[in-house]
């Protein structure tokens, strides 16, 4: 019985058959690419549990339970206890992570340009700078501004 794995390397050996160094490539884009982004988002939650000690101590409390981990006295066994089962089961720290990602996200600005803009009164390709915050507002705020 043969397994499927899901990263993303394997992913591109299954679907093409390409050039080494273009594979290499690719990888090497999405850890350049994810490296600011994620410790942006991690520096963020950290602040974030700092700021809100009650629920620094429902995540610890968390991770504790789910990892069956009643003292970290090891950093190696402690990190071998995180599997894929224990982190499903991490609501809470899911929730802290989304709540930080919403309040400060790791992009916050992105640029857009808008080719056919039919109910804006702008022209076409048109250049527009959105705040994250934007996406999530309706229509009529984001055009009112």
């Amino acid at each position: 019985m043969q397994l499927k794995k899901d990263d993303i390397l394997s992913r591109f050996l299954q679907v093409t058959e390409n050039d080494p160094t273009y594979l290499r490539d690719i990888i090497l884009n999405f850890v350049i690419a994810g490296k600011d982004t994620t410790a942006a988002a991690l520096s963020w939650f950290i602040y974030m549990l700092c700021k809100y000690p009650a629920v620094q101590k429902k995540v610890a409390q968390e991770v504790r339970e789910e990892t069956k981990v009643k003292e970290i006295t090891n950093f190696a066994e402690f990190a071998a206890s995180i599997n894929d089962e224990a982190l499903e089961k991490m609501n809470y720290l899911h929730a802290a992570i989304t709540e930080t990602l919403r309040l400060y996200p790791s992009v916050p600005v992105v640029r857009r340009n808008y080719v056919h803009l039919q109910f804006l009164a702008a022209r076409n390709n048109t250049n527009k700078f959105v705040t994250i915050y934007e996406f999530f507002k309706t229509e009529t705020t984001i055009l009112e501004q």
